[in-house]
C-alpha cells in the first residue's frame, strides 16, 4: 500500500503550526512504508479495547471539541512524550480529540535528530532547538508501543473530530470529489477551528490552486491560527532557511516578521489581491452560516 507520500504531507500539514519542519527535504523525516491498519498493536496483548463510535453523530457534537483544551496543550507542551502517555491512555478509551493528537505527537516526534548547519539563521536553531526539546523522550524511550499514526487517525476520523475529517482525506491522496467527502468537509468547517482551515489549505492540489490554498491558511490566522512573527509554524523555519543563505551573501533579511507578510512576499500584487478576495468570501460564509452551501469548487478552485 502506498501511502508514505501523502503521510509524509500529512506530517508536513499537521504540524504545520507547531516548529515543524520540511520533511520533504529532510531525509530524517521519512517514514517506513507499511499497510494501513486499524488493528493499532499487532501484539494481541497490548491491543487497546476501544469504545464502539456512533457514526451517526450531529453537528452540535463537533462543536463540544471547541471546548477542550488538548490543542493548546499540544502547542504549549516541552515534552510531548509525556503528554502522549495521558493520551495514549484516553485513546485507547475513544476519546477521538486524544487520539487525533496522539497521532500528531507520534508524527512530529518521528525524527528529532536534525543536524545544524553553518548557516543557521538564530530563527532556525529556535526552531530546531524547540523540537529537540520537545522530543527528547521519543530518543531515550521506546514507542512502538503507541501505536501507528495513521491508524489513530482513522479511529478519530471515525467518530467525526475535525481535524481527523480532513487529516484522513489528505492521507487518502487523491480527494475523492463525492457528496460524502463534502458532507465530510462542512462538518469538520462547521466547528470553525483554525487547524481544520488550515488543513483544508493542504488538500487537493496545491500548486494547480494555491490562490486558494494560501487563502485557506490565511483564515486560519483570523479563527485562531498563531501567524504572529513568534510563531513556531513551519513558514517560520522556512523564513529563516531563507534568510541563512541571504546573510551568507551579505543580504538583509528579517525574520520578525507575521504570517500576512511572509505570505504577501511570496505572491506577485494580483495574486495576492485574489488571494485576499477569497480569504472574505470565505469568512462571510463561515460567519453567515453558510457552510453547507460550499461547492468543491468554492473550497478548492
Amino acid at each position: 500500500m502506498k501511502k508514505i507520500g501523502f503521510l509524509i504531507i500529512l506530517v508536513l500539514v499537521l504540524i504545520v503550526s507547531y516548529a515543524l519542519i520540511d520533511f520533504q527535504s529532510s531525509e530524517s523525516f521519512k517514514h517506513t512504508q507499511g499497510k494501513l491498519r486499524i488493528d493499532l498493536v499487532e501484539d494481541l496483548s497490548l491491543k487497546p479495547k476501544l469504545t464502539e463510535v456512533d457514526d451517526r453523530i450531529e453537528e452540535s457534537a463537533v462543536s463540544n471539541y471547541l471546548r477542550r483544551s488538548l490543542g493548546a496543550k499540544f502547542d504549549n507542551s516541552d515534552d510531548l512524550h509525556a503528554l502522549s502517555l495521558v493520551l495514549y491512555n484516553s485513546a485507547t478509551r475513544g476519546d477521538n480529540e486524544a487520539q487525533f493528537y496522539l497521532a500528531k505527537a507520534i508524527l512530529y516526534c518521528h525524527s528529532p535528530d536534525i543536524p545544524y548547519t553553518e548557516i543557521d539563521s538564530a530563527v532556525t536553531i529556535e526552531l530546531h532547538d524547540w523540537m529537540r526539546t520537545r522530543c527528547a523522550g521519543f530518543v531515550n524511550q521506546n514507542i512502538e508501543y503507541l501505536g501507528k499514526a495513521e491508524d489513530w487517525i482513522e479511529l478519530s476520523y471515525e467518530g467525526k473530530y475535525p481535524q481527523a475529517i480532513v487529516a484522513n482525506l489528505i492521507m487518502q491522496g487523491k480527494l475523492p470529489l463525492t457528496s460524502a467527502t463534502l458532507s465530510d468537509i462542512h462538518l469538520a468547517l462547521s466547528s470553525r477551528n483554525s487547524e481544520v482551515m488550515n488543513l483544508i489549505g493542504s488538500l487537493g492540489h496545491s500548486q494547480k490552486n494555491r490562490i486558494t490554498h494560501e487563502a485557506w491558511k490565511l483564515l486560519a490566522c483570523d479563527f485562531g491560527h498563531d501567524c504572529t512573527s513568534h510563531s513556531k509554524d513551519i513558514w517560520r523555519l522556512r523564513l529563516g532557511s531563507f534568510c541563512s543563505v541571504k546573510m551568507i551573501k551579505g543580504e538583509e533579511c528579517k525574520t520578525d516578521i507575521d504570517y500576512l507578510t511572509y505570505s504577501k512576499s511570496n505572491y506577485t500584487p494580483e495574486e495576492f489581491e485574489q488571494i485576499m478576495d477569497k480569504v472574505s468570501f470565505l469568512k462571510d460564509v463561515i460567519a453567515s452560516d453558510r457552510i453547507n452551501e460550499l461547492t468543491f469548487d468554492q473550497i478548492f478552485e
